[in-house]
């Protein structure tokens, strides 16, 4: 289970993520510093159901496109926060279900 981001473009449809990554002005910070949770038992966890989700779809579905689902996408989120606590501290952040992430507003920031 590599961090390097390079397993991640073994898969064709990674590679225009991979691309915008290396521009972008977090790529010092590796795919799972974004897309996997900080607590190793959880990071795993979401490591082998992504890695399952996109064997799946890759084998049975539409291998063309990737497209982030709700929990990854609030596992993003959650590390967005994480990282930016300090410089988000006096900005209210709602709880609501229905309030954009972070990259909705900043999409580009990681890639596109």
């Amino acid at each position: 289970m590599l961090d390097d981001p390079k397993a991640c473009v073994n898969c064709h449809v990674m590679r225009d993520n991979y691309n915008a990554w290396i521009i972008s002005s977090h790529r010092n910070v590796e795919c799972n510093g974004c897309h996997t949770p900080h607590n190793f038992v959880m990071k795993y966890l979401v490591k082998a159901q992504n890695g399952f989700n996109h064997s799946w779809e890759f084998t049975m579905g539409a291998p063309d496109v990737i497209r982030i689902e709700s929990g990854s996408s609030e596992v993003v989120e959650q590390n967005c926060i994480r990282c930016h606590q300090e410089m988000i501290s006096g900005v209210f952040i709602q709880t609501h279900a229905d309030r954009k992430k972070c990259f909705d507003c900043h999409k580009g920031v990681g890639h596109n």
